[in-house]
């Protein structure tokens, strides 16, 4: 649905393009002039028309170069094993996120020490570079990766939402507690194993 939205939004901006260009309103004037008489709605449905065609036709090769060039990309980023310095900064990147959800999981039990209002980053601020070393590692490894960061955001939602309560209320919410601290607990073994994942990968 969201690729169908986007090649319509394309066609609707390279159709609107054309009709409005330059050289359509100069085709149209030149040819009043020459037929000495005001252009028909017929030709102006066939122009509308033929300006579709041709704006589906530009949408289409605009979608595919982009996917092509995304698809060159990959295929590059693929076939570069990392270096050994980025593959101790993915390490450091997945450590980050085992340590940061076992430190709120643990947080979530003593609500003393909960800071209200608080909105908890689970995946450190170089997770992109992280997630295409990641890739470089394999594919298998770099989906576990955006899984794992699916559910670190997961994570962050139910946080704050509990932050956020007053903390004569958050005692009401315990199954919303303890489904957080499961969630954080997952987020923690996903972090885990993607670690050890890595260290073999880079030894192959």
């Amino acid at each position: 649905m969201r690729n169908a939205y986007s090649f319509a939004k394309a066609v609707l901006r390279h159709w609107g393009s054309l009709l409005t260009s330059g050289l359509a309103v100069a085709a149209l004037e030149v040819w009043e002039h020459l037929a000495q008489r005001p252009v028909s709605a017929r030709l102006y449905g066939l122009i509308a028309f033929g300006g579709v065609i041709v704006a589906c036709y530009k949408a289409w090769l605009e979608q595919t170069i982009r996917a092509e060039n995304a698809d060159k990309s990959l295929s590059e980023t693929l076939s570069t094993k990392p270096n050994d310095t980025e593959i101790a900064e993915l390490q450091r990147a997945l450590a980050s996120v085992r340590d940061d959800t076992q430190h709120w999981a643990k947080r979530l039990g003593a609500w003393g020490t909960l800071p209200r209002n608080a909105t908890p980053k689970l995946t450190p601020d170089r997770w992109q570079p992280a997630l295409q070393i990641a890739a470089k590692l394999g594919t298998t490894l770099h989906g576990d990766l955006l899984q794992l960061e699916g559910v670190c955001r997961d994570a962050e939602r139910e946080i704050a939402d509990l932050c956020a309560l007053p903390e004569s209320y958050r005692l009401a919410r315990q199954g919303q507690i303890n489904r957080t601290i499961g969630i954080l607990s997952n987020a923690s073994k996903c972090a885990s194993v993607a670690l050890d994942a890595t260290t073999k990968l880079a030894d192959q």
